[in-house]
């Protein structure tokens, strides 16, 4: 398999928006740049991920994405339940940290190792694995299904450790 594989900033910035990410979904032709537009394309949503930008974040998703976390045995259909169940995350959480450790892409898939960090002040998740109050420390992988241009599918397998902050 040919895969590529860059930093999140490769080619994407905290520059390119969601527009210019858009704007590429059909001017892609070779192999490496359809790769480098998953990549891209990845890479903004993960920086419009966060409560000010949730809505530009999911104009990357399909209309009918699915988002799930299978250890947890929850998944959210479409873009009204992923968007309710990310506002539920961002009014419950705080000192929010995310560390990207690995990523790589096929035109149809990306693949996205990462840490994430943060205290629980509330009900931030379904089937919870620690309790409000607890610090977490999260190592995620998340696979990204590419379609169209769009992001139809993120799958992430969690594993959750409670952390002494």
């Amino acid at each position: 398999m040919n895969d590529l594989q860059t930093p999140c900033a490769g080619s994407a910035s905290r520059a390119d928006s969601v527009d210019a990410i858009l704007s590429r979904r059909s001017t892609t032709e070779s192999y490496e740049e359809r790769c480098q537009y998953a990549l891209d394309l990845v890479c903004v949503y993960l920086q419009e991920e966060n409560a000010q930008r949730l809505d530009q974040c999911l104009r990357l998703c399909a209309f009918d994405a699915v988002w799930e976390a299978p250890l947890r045995n929850v998944s959210y259909d479409g873009l009204s339940a992923i968007s309710a169940n990310y506002q539920k995350f961002f009014r419950n959480v705080r000192d929010l940290r995310f560390a990207l450790l690995e990523q790589f892409a096929t035109p149809e898939r990306v693949f996205v190792d990462s840490c994430v960090s943060f205290t629980m002040t509330g009900d931030a998740f379904d089937k919870s694995p620690l309790p409000v109050g607890a610090h977490a420390r999260v190592r995620r992988l998340n696979t990204f299904h590419i379609a169209d241009g769009l992001i139809r599918r993120v799958t992430g397998y969690e594993i959750w450790e409670q952390d002494a902050a």
